[in-house]
C-alpha cells in the first residue's frame, strides 16, 4: 500500500470539510448495504454435494472427511450449553 502525499493534502474551511465528510458517510453507507446484499446472496447459495472423502493428516494421524465431521459433531455434542462461543461453529 502506498503511503499517503502529506505534502500536498487539500486544506479546506470546517463548512467545506463538512460537506464533504457527508459525501463520504453517503457513499459509506451505500457500500455497505451492497456489502449486507452480497453477503445475503452469497449465503442463499446453492450447496454442492461434496463426493470426494478428503483426507486430513491430524494431530491422531489421518483422518477422512466423514470421520471428522462424526468427531466433531460428537465433541459438540459432549459439549453441550457450556460451550461459550458458538460462532467458532462449521456446518458440513
Amino acid at each position: 500500500m502506498a503511503k499517503p502525499d502529506l505534502t500536498n493534502h487539500k486544506v479546506v474551511s470546517p463548512s467545506e470539510w463538512l460537506e464533504a465528510r457527508k459525501n463520504f458517510l453517503l457513499q459509506e453507507r451505500e457500500f455497505t448495504h451492497l456489502r449486507k446484499r452480497l453477503g445475503r446472496q452469497r449465503r442463499e447459495l446453492p450447496w454442492a454435494k461434496v463426493e470426494k472423502d478428503y483426507v486430513f493428516d491430524g494431530p491422531g494421524g489421518m483422518i477422512c472427511r466423514r470421520q471428522r465431521c462424526r468427531n466433531y459433531r460428537g465433541e459438540r455434542f459432549l459439549q453441550g450449553r457450556r460451550w461459550e462461543h458458538p460462532s467458532h461453529l462449521f456446518y458440513v
